[in-house]
């Protein structure tokens, strides 16, 4: 069977292991859609008759929505931005990792409510925006880190799709957290769910895989081929995983990104 690239099932049922959070017994969290933005300017009604390579941009964080099942809302603090103080929404305020929080970007460590493996996925569209001039020639880079959710190697996936569109650019790369070795993760799918990704899928559908506290830097160039807004996008996604207020349940997988940099380093010849 043939697999999309960008649309990989990656739901997990196994066996679960002790969670680092606290989960409310027998509450019935429904979070349909959660959005926080700010309105974007408009676009000048003009172009620039120059392109002047001292006038660097200014990247801006624009919102976030969380649509799907849902994040618990007593985790929500473990999703949203880091030192990012002009962003709308609220800023994730916990961390179990080393990252800390003094950085600005935006932090993916809550996990998905759903206790029905049929549910789609959750999904934490997180939007910036900046300024092309036509004929500028832009750096994009930024920093992702990751880690197992969980006590185990075999906490529930997160992936993360970094794009960038608009003014003639067409970036994508994409990021999720491997399995230690031996474990369901790197060697194949989970013998309970035949439709999990293993980590050699995802690498042949282009992600790259993280180790458990590891890191990658995102980076990309384009020629703005008309003066315009550059949309940048970080788009995690979050599949079911078993809530079983009897026995130990399984986290999902974290993901934190810096804020965008981007960077004129030149204009293309007219």
């Amino acid at each position: 069977m043939s697999i999309d690239p960008t649309e990989i099932d990656l739901k997990a049922d196994h066996p679960s292991r002790p969670r680092r959070r606290t989960i409310v017994k027998g509450a019935a969290w429904s979070i349909p859609v959660i959005s926080f933005a700010v309105a974007a300017p408009l676009a000048a009604a003009s172009e620039p008759q120059t392109c002047d390579p001292t006038k660097q941009p200014t990247v801006s964080p624009i919102g976030y929505v969380i649509a799907g099942p849902g994040i618990l809302p007593e985790e929500r603090d473990l999703t949203g931005w880091t030192n990012t103080p002009s962003a709308p929404g609220p800023a994730a305020t916990q961390e179990f990792h080393s990252w800390g929080l003094a950085q600005p970007g935006f932090l993916s460590e809550g996990d998905t409510s759903t206790q029905n493996l049929s549910d789609p996925n959750t999904t934490v569209t997180v939007t910036y925006r900046f300024t092309a001039q036509k004929g500028g020639v832009y750096d994009l880079s930024a920093t992702v880190k990751g880690a197992f959710g969980g006590s185990g190697d075999q906490s529930a996936r997160q992936t993360l799709i970094i794009t960038a569109n608009g003014a003639g650019a067409d970036l994508a790369h994409k990021y999720t957290v491997g399995g230690r070795a031996g474990s369901w993760w790197a060697n194949g799918s989970d013998p309970n769910d035949l439709s999990s990704a293993s980590d050699s899928t995802l690498k042949a559908a282009g992600y790259t895989l993280l180790g458990n506290e590891g890191s990658a830097e995102f980076s990309g160039g384009f020629t703005a081929t008309s003066a315009g807004t550059v949309t940048v996008t970080y788009a995690f996604s979050l599949p079911p995983r078993m809530l079983q207020f009897n026995t130990p349940s399984n986290d999902n997988d974290d993901l934190w990104v810096s804020q965008p940099s981007a960077l004129i380093t030149g204009c293309a010849a007219a």
